[in-house]
């Protein structure tokens, strides 16, 4: 599985992913920030990756743009700290495999899983 860091992901979550041996590259490695949402999503369709982002807005593209899958993280704080717990709590409560080809929404206190 692959894996795309939006810019708003704290860069520790890549090696948080690959020491689960999962492939990763983000919006900086790649000299893309700034792109706009629908381009990235594109991007990360083609790419078959699926993206990990802090942005809210694509819970709504989500719905009208074909994608590899979304992991759309919605916390409070958004902190280095608040986005490996929260990753943590996904691996532990579902297989990361759940996110290809569909949204996954987390929240501080659950997980929600959508087509």
């Amino acid at each position: 599985m692959h894996f795309k860091l939006d810019e708003n992901i704290p860069l520790r979550l890549e090696r948080f992913l690959k020491t689960m041996n999962y492939s990763v590259s983000t919006v900086f490695s790649e000299n893309i920030s700034g792109i706009n949402d629908t381009d990235l999503l594109s991007l990360c369709t083609k790419e078959d990756f699926i993206l990990v982002t802090l942005d809210k807005d694509f819970v709504n593209l989500s719905s009208v743009q074909a994608h590899a899958g979304i992991i759309i993280l919605r916390l409070r704080s958004q902190g280095i700290r608040a986005v490996i717990d929260a990753f943590e709590r996904i691996v532990e409560k579902i297989p990361l495999q759940r996110a290809k080809n569909h949204v996954v929404i987390v929240e501080e206190h659950s997980i929600k899983i959508r087509r």
